[in-house]
């Protein structure tokens, strides 16, 4: 069969992958149809001609603004450019108003007639990203509570408390324990008890809203919170809010409904934690929960060092 270029571009066409094809200074010489279809559903006019444009400056002036991806992209560029890397590849996101997408990147260095190219192809791996999302999700949300689990905040710990060592910011670290349990089940019945610990994570979540926080289920139950970047005050403050919301569960609804209210004993220790073992910063919470148990129970004790 003699096959010709036209024959060749006809099959890249066929391709649903975004591919361009770029000179050794990543000037693009070559888009498939893809490449342009994916262009006009963002804003680029049909008529655009992508021949000439450079694929390289976008991604420097992502790095310049201080974007993660933009910057491994123009890392591993430089390296195929000088033939350090004859393949690079990089996830990065790339979320439009409408939806939020993920795209695999895929940079393959070739040389023809004694000229550098490279071949560019970007997949859309939406869908295998949500996937893991969720799943991810699962393994680290409470069945019951649907806040995060013992995994999630061991997880979140891990990272954060570095970053706080770091920037010496402090790290607030809360655990509740909701006082006289079994009785609840007891007196109410289990439904009632799963209700109580739904409705304290409810509250929780209420102020663990940004990504520099966190609450979960600890086991049984007992909740642990953890709170960056907010000074001792500030923290038991909102650790008394809590408390005076627990109070409140249990006693709105009809009369056969009502078990409460609700008594918690609650620890909270605050400091520019230590990287290497923020387990001590738990245990020291955990010390002051059981104080405030001692000490009559429905309270909190907090410690800022």
């Amino acid at each position: 069969m003699d096959i010709s270029i036209g024959f060749l571009k006809q099959i890249i066409d066929t391709v649903n992958n975004n591919i361009a094809v770029t000179d050794r200074l990543f000037n693009i010489v070559f888009v498939n149809q893809a490449w342009v279809k994916f262009g006009v559903e963002n804003g680029v006019s049909p008529q655009f001609s992508w021949i000439g444009e450079s694929y390289f400056s976008p991604c420097l002036a992502s790095t310049r603004e201080g974007d993660e991806y933009g910057s491994l992209a123009v890392a591993g560029f430089r390296q195929l450019q000088c033939g350090e890397l004859d393949h690079f590849q990089l996830e990065y996101p790339c979320h439009s108003p409408a939806e939020d997408r993920w795209f695999l990147v895929e940079v393959t260095r070739f040389v023809l007639s004694g000229e550098t190219f490279f071949v560019i192809s970007h997949m859309n791996i939406t869908q295998r990203v949500k996937l893991e999302q969720d799943a991810f999700a699962q393994a680290n949300k409470d069945g019951l509570t649907e806040i995060g689990n013992r995994k999630a905040f061991n997880d979140f710990m891990n990272a954060e408390v570095r970053r706080c060592h770091r920037y010496c910011t402090p790290m607030s670290v809360m655990i509740l324990d909701v006082d006289n349990f079994k009785a609840i089940n007891d007196s109410f019945g289990h439904q009632a008890g799963d209700d109580c610990l739904k409705g304290v994570a409810r509250i929780l979540s209420e102020y663990t809203e940004r990504a520099s926080d966190i609450c979960a289920r600890y086991g049984g139950d007992e909740f642990v919170v953890a709170w960056s970047y907010v000074c001792h005050d500030q923290a038991e403050e909102l650790a008394n809010k809590i408390l005076q919301q627990v109070n409140q569960l249990g006693t709105q609804g009809k009369a056969d409904k009502r078990y409460g209210p609700v008594s918690a004993s609650i620890g909270m220790i605050t400091t520019v934690p230590d990287c290497d073992n923020w387990q001590r910063l738990l245990s020291k919470a955990d010390s002051l929960m059981y104080q405030a148990k001692h000490r009559g129970k429905n309270r909190v004790m907090a410690m800022g060092l």
